[in-house]
């Protein structure tokens, strides 16, 4: 067995000269791919196990980890396109079934029609209060995947249960974070503050300059002479309303509580929602990351055996 890996190591440092370096540089890319992408994991599973779990209502500013259960916000129901299903967040693809004929021989494959996911904003709730959860951006580790099949562009419901044999030449994938689901949370916590800063100077000129460019509007609103136009007089009275309307505004913002709010980091750090508990992704990610750095270890024996048995041809 030595014998025959010595003679493909032989085979392969034999090769012409760009054949030989555009095999090395492929090596070299996936040597450095793999280690990358080991210590990246191994990062993520020590900042797991490194960040304190913060309860929402003493949680302070900055990057943060959460656990809690998923809610909706006040107002509409979020709904799942595919399969009508209420729930914290949704993603899903639709594929179509395409034969092909290539040599002679049928291929079969699914191609991509359409996929989207949810960017709607829920709540996550624990013991101590609730925060306002912005999905764009993060890695969601969903409750619910599933997949069947039809025999149209616009899904019939899901099966109750997955059977081994589907029919039909479109395929719908889903899935779900549930309402009321646990859910591990890595992300960027701020509190927006009800209490505001307001420029009621900069808001009249823009509330006038509003109503200006609709002068109609304007003319029989205040034009008490009706002379069809706004004399100085009733300019003022114009000043004074839009004032009192701005105001009003402004008290009506600033009495809005506070709220808190999870997304995703300014920097490089993860943002992260998972059904799965932080312990098992800890260990997940430990044990991808060691075994793409024990590849990139023998990736780089690899290149270095075929560098040398090139370097010892005659």
């Amino acid at each position: 067995m030595l014998d025959s890996l010595d003679a493909q190591f032989a085979a392969a440092a034999a090769q012409p000269q760009a054949e030989f370096y555009a095999m090395v540089a492929v090596l070299l890319a996936a040597t450095l791919a793999a280690l990358y992408f080991g210590f990246r994991a191994l990062i993520g599973a020590r900042w797991i196990a490194d960040l304190p779990t913060s309860r929402i209502a003493s949680a302070a500013q900055g990057y943060v980890e959460l656990e809690g259960h998923t809610d909706l916000l006040p107002g509409p129901v979020i709904v799942s396109p595919l399969s009508r299903t209420a729930c914290a967040w949704w993603w899903y693809k639709i594929e179509k079934k395409v034969t092909r004929y290539r040599n002679g021989r049928r291929q079969t494959t699914w191609q991509t029609v359409t996929h989207q996911r949810s960017d709607e904003l829920f709540l996550l709730r624990d013991g101590t209060g609730q925060c306002i959860v912005d999905p764009d951006g993060a890695r969601i580790i969903p409750s619910l995947k599933r997949s069947w099949t039809g025999h149209s562009l616009q899904p019939g419901p899901p099966p109750a249960k997955r059977g081994w044999l589907q029919f039909g030449n479109h395929r719908y994938s889903e899935a779900l974070l549930q309402l009321g689901d646990a859910v591990y949370a890595l992300g960027y916590f701020r509190t927006q503050h009800g209490v505001q800063d307001f420029d009621e100077r900069g808001d009249v000129r823009a509330l006038l300059a509003e109503w200006k460019a609709d002068n109609p509007s304007l003319v029989a609103r205040f034009d008490e002479d009706g002379d069809g136009q706004i004399s100085v007089a009733e300019w003022e009275a114009v000043r004074r309303a839009a004032i009192r309307e701005v105001r009003q505004g402004h008290v009506a913002q600033a009495v809005t509580p506070d709220f808190n709010v999870l997304g995703r980091p300014p920097d490089r750090r993860p943002f992260l929602l998972s059904s799965i508990p932080q312990d098992h992704i800890r260990r997940r990610k430990q044990g991808q990351g060691w075994a793409l750095v024990a590849v990139s270890i023998v990736l780089f024996a690899l290149l270095a055996t075929l560098l040398q048995t090139r370097l010892a041809l005659p």
